[in-house]
């Protein structure tokens, strides 16, 4: 699984220090992580065994995207950033999505 593994460690690393970060960061940081899970799935390919530890299925991973995302989300609708705040819908809905499809 490579780089979106470990960009995945430590976004972990650094949002277990969530408060360091104020809202919209904290927003930008699990956006982030959003995204890095994407591209893990993307990676992996539904090889089990690429996934790190703590996911038992692709579909965890999914799951995990999009409840970041939805993080993401929460946070920017709280501090009133629509730009972001749509910006975070439309990944949503496309993480959702992928877990469908």
């Amino acid at each position: 699984a490579g780089r979106p593994a470990e960009g995945l460690r430590r976004l972990d690393a650094i949002l277990a220090q969530e408060g360091r970060w104020g809202l919209s960061g904290l927003g930008q940081l699990y956006l982030l992580r959003g995204k890095v899970l994407q591209a893990l799935v993307a990676r992996v390919a539904g090889d089990v065994g690429a996934l790190p530890s703590g996911f038992a299925s692709v579909n965890d991973v999914h799951r995990a995207a999009a409840d970041a995302i939805q993080s993401a989300w929460d946070a920017f609708s709280k501090v009133e950033d629509p730009a972001r705040e749509a910006k975070a819908a439309s990944r949503y809905a496309q993480a959702r999505l992928d877990t469908v499809w």
